[in-house]
């Protein structure tokens, strides 16, 4: 008589476990080999990561992460069958645009950081150099932002409250009371007959190239007058560049965050001369036209909604440039975070020499470089989104 064999209580279950690990396995160890090429062979800022988002290394991991394009596709999709209009700290517009929203900031810290920023200008005059202080726009447009504070139609979802350009307002008008000299690129929008929206992705916390170019022009007429050089040839009417469209190209920061399922995919547009250009990235020593010197376009040759198409072209648009062409001498420095990197090209093309800082390192801007770079005009164009209210994005070195 043939004995049978007595089950335990966990026998049924050895077969899920091993199929458990199975898939951990499978999703680990790419995830993995994908981590460790992002460190050793394509090392770069996470522009993604925050302190809000948690451990640097664990988003890191999570950018790295096996099929996450294909797991964020997915959710997002299934959130807007579900009229859910916020995933991933990223909130969905009634317009379909995505935005972060943005808290009231305490006014003794604005305070503070506009009397940072006045120390800035005040140590430029020593040297006579000019300042300019440039506020960037932000997505959401103002009267949706107020009527969404008073209840009102607003494009933000019912119960949603941000305090971007309010915040924004306060602080230029604390830097107007100390003399400071702004432009705040939101005015000069409206003024052009535009409205936010015509200058940002949809699915991007940067503004479009376009919007980039449009913002180059009034800082370079900034920079001509103050230079008081009337006679410098700007290039940064759009005439004079070819602009290729590439569909459904781009998926921007916020995109990165909820999958193309939650908002759709952008256009990208790359904008290049139609002029010859002669530049030598400084840092490379490399010489050449502007698309082989600052511009990537190669990088965008085929088609990878895992990678901002923004941030694939730009990579090297934030180094220091010699335009070779250049009717002037003029040297600027800007300082700016990744809003400088569509924009700084076309300063690059208008001015002989052009040296960008990061937003987030100011502690360089110093006496000692003012001495031995002796720049014509000094600009801080800030993201307030990303700069207000952190305190060490006005840490300068002065």
């Amino acid at each position: 008589m043939t004995k049978r064999k007595q089950k335990t209580p966990f026998s049924g279950y050895r077969y899920y476990a091993v199929l458990f690990l199975i898939c951990i396995l499978f999703l680990a160890v790419p995830s993995a080999v994908r981590l460790v090429r992002f460190y050793v062979f394509d090392p770069q800022i996470n522009e993604a990561f925050t302190a809000d988002a948690g451990d640097e290394r664990e988003t890191d991991l999570i950018g790295n992460f096996f099929l996450k394009q294909g797991f964020l596709n997915a959710n997002g999709f299934v959130r807007r069958l579900l009229f859910q209009r916020e995933m991933n700290g990223v909130v969905r517009l009634k317009n379909d645009y995505l935005t972060d929203l943005n808290p009231e900031l305490d006014a003794a810290v604005l305070a503070g950081e506009a009397d940072a920023v006045a120390h800035v200008q005040s140590v430029l005059k020593e040297y006579d150099i000019p300042f300019l202080y440039v506020m960037t726009p932000v997505k959401l447009d103002e009267a949706s932002e107020l009527a969404a504070a008073q209840g009102g139609a607003s494009l933000l979802p019912a119960g949603e409250m941000t305090y971007a350009n309010r915040n924004m307002d306060r602080f230029l008008s604390e830097l107007s009371a100390r003399g400071v000299e702004t432009m705040d690129l939101r005015e000069e929008i409206r003024q052009a007959g535009m409205d936010s929206y015509e200058v940002f992705y949809r699915t991007d916390h940067h503004w479009t190239t376009e919007g980039a170019l449009f913002a180059a022009g009034r800082i370079a007429e900034w920079v001509r007058g103050a230079a008081k050089e009337p006679d410098i040839t700007l290039h940064t009417d759009p005439s004079e560049y070819r602009f290729t469209i590439y569909p459904g190209w781009h998926l921007g920061s916020n995109g990165q965050r909820t999958g193309r399922g939650f908002a759709g995919a952008d256009d990208f547009t790359l904008i290049t001369p139609a002029f010859d250009t002669d530049l030598t990235n400084l840092v490379s020593g490399e010489r050449g036209r502007m698309e082989e010197v600052l511009l990537r376009p190669e990088a965008i040759a085929e088609k990878d909604l895992s990678k901002s198409s923004y941030d694939l072209v730009y990579t090297h648009a934030l180094e220091q440039y010699h335009n070779n062409a250049a009717d002037n001498d003029v040297r600027i420095l800007l300082i700016c975070d990744s809003f400088g990197a569509a924009l700084n090209p076309y300063l690059v093309l208008s001015f002989a020499d052009t040296e960008c800082m990061s937003a987030y390192a100011p502690g360089l801007l110093t006496r000692a470089y003012l001495e031995e770079k002796k720049p014509d005009a000094v600009i801080l164009m800030q993201y307030p989104g990303l700069n207000l209210g952190i305190d060490s994005s006005y840490a300068f070195g002065l």
